[in-house]
């Protein structure tokens, strides 16, 4: 009640005559909030890597997806695919629509809370010295209408407001990663899938040409210009190049349903674009600025979930005071 009382003469205060704000923990009770406030530690990291590009370049890189920089266009359809059809990524973005929906649950007693209730009955009563004799019908109905609102004078609800959207930054932060994560997967698959096709090409034809030289040395041997021994190491080469191409060809299948998985669909065959000889590769930007370190979602994340813990830090000292 002390505590109150001089929570009320300093409001009776300030309305006559401006005064500096209290700090520490009076001024928490002056803003009506206990517990610490969320502040990111002072870190003191170079301002930029070592690099060829310029800071502005590199910025301008890392605004773009990164995997436009490939002129592929079945790359990006299939990403495109990907981003829409994936369950990793649609499981992501229903956790971020149920850490918005809670948002709203921890704020929602900052305001009144109205309930009502209706009753209604019939009753049958039997009156026995009545002089018609009998019974008595009758109905009864019943109405309540209630309102509470309860008054956040330590800041409990806000604190606990607070760790909700904070909760719902690192969820939001947690489907950025899993997209992420999604695009690299396609991306390093799909580039996998190009090196599989021009393996498979390679061993095509060097099988073929395994295939001539067998015929050269069985003609050389029926002809009795050679022994058998040069006709064997010929077959044999032919052999393990005909096993390479069925190893390749079943490799293909394997990371063409692997990408299926990842586009959300059936198992099918992956359209290809640029073959892997006629792909060009873009100059890195090795030199991103520290500052671009923040647009990690794990970082991001982690710092959620500290804001998130600290707020619930003022939760549980609000907790001892009584609402």
């Amino acid at each position: 009640m002390r505590l109150l009382a001089s929570l009320l003469v300093a409001a009776g205060i300030t309305g006559c005559s401006p005064i500096a704000e209290p700090q520490g923990f009076w001024g928490k009770v002056w803003r009506l909030e206990v517990g610490p406030d969320y502040k990111r530690p002072d870190l003191a990291p170079e301002n930029e890597f070592r690099s060829e590009l310029g800071p502005a370049e590199a910025t301008s890189l890392a605004d773009l997806p990164w995997w436009m920089v490939f002129n592929d266009k079945a790359l990006h359809r299939l990403i495109a695919e990907a981003l829409e059809h994936n369950y990793d990524l649609q499981l992501a973005a229903a956790r971020v629509e149920q850490a918005r929906a809670l948002v709203w649950v921890a704020a929602s007693p900052l305001y009144p809370q109205i309930g009502y209730q209706g009753l209604a009955g019939r009753e049958k009563t039997f009156v026995p010295f009545d002089d018609a004799g009998g019974n008595i019908t009758f109905n009864t109905f019943a109405g309540l209408l209630n309102a509470t609102w309860e008054i956040d004078v330590w800041g409990r609800i806000r604190r606990s407001t607070e760790a909700a959207r904070a909760n719902l930054f690192a969820q939001e932060d947690i489907r950025r990663g899993v997209m992420l994560t999604l695009v690299s997967d396609v991306a390093t698959d799909y580039f996998r899938l190009l090196e599989l096709d021009l393996e498979l090409a390679i061993a095509q034809e060097s099988s073929q040409t395994y295939k001539q030289t067998l015929d050269l040395f069985t003609q050389r041997f029926e002809f009795g210009r050679d022994s058998k021994l040069p006709v064997a190491r010929a077959q044999a080469n032919f052999d393990s190049s005909i096993a390479d191409i069925a190893s390749l060809r079943r490799g293909i299948t394997q990371l063409e349903n692997a990408l299926s998985v990842l586009l959300g669909s059936y198992p099918q065959a992956i359209e290809r674009g640029t073959p892997l000889t006629a792909q060009t590769m873009p100059r890195t930007p090795v030199g991103l600025t520290t500052d671009l370190m923040e647009r990690r979602p794990d970082i991001l994340q982690a710092e959620q979930n500290m804001i998130g813990a600290n707020a619930e830090i003022g939760v549980a000292v609000a907790n001892f005071f009584p609402t």
